[in-house]
């Protein structure tokens, strides 16, 4: 399996090659553990028009040739 990566926006390293799905479930686990600790709320930083129209530029660009 593949690693997840630092999410530093998180605060939290969620970072290792995982060989078994019981492996990275329990990283995962450990991971919300540590975070539920000292949670925090989720902050938009973008309206929903900019979302949306960041939306419409990246299906845009992945619908065209080559893709």
């Amino acid at each position: 399996m593949t690693p997840h990566r630092r999410c530093p926006a998180y605060g939290g390293n969620l970072s290792g090659v995982f060989c078994s799905l019981d492996e990275l479930t329990t990283a995962l686990e450990e991971w919300i553990k540590l975070w539920n600790e000292n949670a925090r709320p989720f902050k938009w930083t973008k309206t929903a028009d900019q979302i949306i129209d960041r939306i419409c530029r990246y299906c845009a660009r992945i619908s065209g040739p080559g893709h």
